[in-house]
């Protein structure tokens, strides 16, 4: 992975959106990236976060593993995370639960 690695490092400054769907193998494919990161913020200049949930219980994530993708993507920059719920039908509706922005 040096090569993918070495391009990942190059752009992920330059990300300041990113949305994930919070099934098992999102979150692995997160934790091999952490593996690389040798402590350093994955993407060190995120601002919101998108992250969608609702999925079945065969890709779903532990409680341990929510927790974990939140200390891998929270960062000093971030200013929202939003929880969107794609339910059983895949479309994508904004939970009732209210985004965490910072406030200026």
């Amino acid at each position: 992975m040096p090569a993918s690695w070495t391009r990942f490092r190059l752009y992920a400054p330059s990300v300041r959106k990113f949305g994930i769907n919070v099934e098992q193998e999102n979150y692995d494919a997160l934790i091999r990236l952490c593996m690389h990161s040798n402590g350093q913020p994955l993407l060190p200049h995120l601002q919101e976060i998108y992250i969608e949930v609702g999925f079945s219980e065969a890709g779903m994530v532990s409680a341990q593993g929510m927790q974990e993708i939140f200390e891998i993507l929270l960062g000093p920059s971030l200013k929202a995370i939003d929880f969107r719920d794609v339910g059983q039908g895949g479309a994508s509706d904004e939970m009732a639960l209210p985004s965490l922005t910072e406030s200026t």
